[in-house]
């Protein structure tokens, strides 16, 4: 476990945003967006890019990756505390995650992270936080976000977040759709092809 501290928050508007057109609300299946910022992003110490694995081929090493880390914000006990902690964050199966919330289903597991347990876990205030890893790429040591955190019922409880790599179809044609310039009406059109996703 990490140590708290405080950090500053920056707000930028969305200029443009897709989301997946399989989501679903009940099942939290294809849990993930692709958003076009108004304006770019300064980096700072506190502020910087995180890499994502586009390489499927990855997807058996990642899916072994059993010691996983993340930031939660504020304590459980304390929901105004605004310090940041990282915690390491245990795979579970998928089975545990169907058995306290039951929203995995067998056609969507493949596709969400089961993690946590009664000692490092999500709380309902940590929706939309990366889960990732250290790995190795050309020699380099590099955290990588392998989940983004989408549901939790409780706080002591395993939670549910959404399997970067298995959408990477997903957030590829949305960066290549948003980077070619085009408009809000013709994104709409875009999201309703079938595919195969911050």
């Amino acid at each position: 476990m990490g140590g708290e501290e405080k950090t500053l928050t920056v707000l930028h508007d969305v200029r443009e945003s897709s989301k997946h057109p399989f989501f679903d609300m009940i099942t939290h299946a294809f849990d993930i967006a692709v958003l076009e910022l108004a304006t770019k992003v300064v980096y700072t110490d506190n502020i910087r890019p995180i890499c994502i694995v586009w390489d499927r081929s990855w997807k058996r090493y990642i899916d072994s990756i059993q010691i996983l880390s993340g930031p939660v914000r504020g304590k459980p006990e304390n929901e105004n505390d605004g310090g940041n902690r990282i915690l390491d964050i245990r795979r579970q199966p998928p089975e545990w995650c169907h058995n306290y919330m039951g929203t995995f289903r067998e056609n969507t597991s493949s596709s969400m992270i089961c993690a946590g347990d009664t000692k490092s876990n999500l709380c309902n205030a940590d929706s939309s936080s990366p889960l990732g890893a250290m790995v190795v790429h050309k020699k380099i040591q590099r955290y990588v976000q392998i989940g983004i955190a989408t549901m939790n019922q409780r706080c002591n409880m395993p939670s549910i977040y959404t399997d970067v790599l298995s959408h990477m179809d997903f957030i590829l044609r949305a960066w290549r759709y948003y980077s070619k310039g085009h408009s809000s009406s013709e994104s709409s059109s875009a999201k309703k092809s079938p595919t195969n996703q911050k």
